[in-house]
């Protein structure tokens, strides 16, 4: 699978893939596989895919009753919060009409919560950014961009959200979405599991620019 992604965790069940950036999620990328879950093309990371499609159901039950833990990373313009402060986000989400790939926040959306941590603070090119561990405890289709740009914080490099001015000013590579770990009891043997995907070389280098040009570090920062 190395033009989708690495394979990162296996057992006689499921695969866990560290899925490419670019690469859709569906039965042609992953074939003899089926899909627990999805990610955006653009989004790389942790993707979950069973082995048999009698296994499907009880992984994608997990999903439905919200007992995985879901940790993504994301790069996002603005001061979001302090360094090391803690948030949380509850706004329904709902198609935009007239718009087939958009969302937004709106009163007659299904409920969504997404909970983050903030890990570091920069300002590259008098852009503020921040560097954020996001937890969706819901899974809507593009909640986490959906939910940031909602507070005026979009996602660095995120083509149908984010301002176009802003996108010019930071050249990311693409959108700085990271699916970084998946965190549940397995179905089948019962044991606790944390499958971490590292973050890949484009992101992982274009944070590397960002923290060498930046002109705000942590023994800047006020973390009280």
């Amino acid at each position: 699978m190395s033009n989708t992604g690495s394979t990162i965790y296996e057992d006689k069940y499921f695969t866990a893939i560290n899925k490419a950036p670019g690469v859709v999620a569906d039965n042609v990328n992953f074939p003899a596989r089926y899909l627990i879950h999805r990610l955006d093309s653009d989004t790389s990371g942790v993707i979950l895919l069973a082995k048999d499609e009698s296994y499907l159901e009880s992984f994608q039950e997990l999903f439905k009753k919200r007992v995985i833990k879901k940790t993504y990373l994301g790069l996002f313009f603005g001061h979001v919060l302090d360094k090391g402060k803690n948030g949380f986000i509850e706004a329904p989400i709902k198609r935009i009409p007239n718009f087939k790939e958009k969302f937004g926040v709106v009163a007659t959306g299904r409920p969504s919560q997404t909970a983050f941590k903030v890990l570091k603070y920069f300002k590259y090119k008098d852009n503020h950014l921040s560097l954020v561990e996001v937890y969706p405890l819901t899974g809507r289709t593009h909640q986490i961009r959906v939910h940031f740009t909602s507070l005026h914080h979009p996602l660095v490099g995120d083509r149908i959200y984010g301002p176009a001015r802003l996108n010019d000013e930071v050249l990311s590579p693409r959108q700085f979405l990271h699916a970084k770990a998946v965190a549940f009891r397995h179905p089948y043997t019962g044991e606790a599991l944390r499958i971490e995907a590292a973050l890949p070389e484009d992101l992982r280098s274009f944070l590397k620019i960002i923290e060498r040009f930046s002109v705000v570090n942590d023994k800047d920062e006020d973390t009280d």
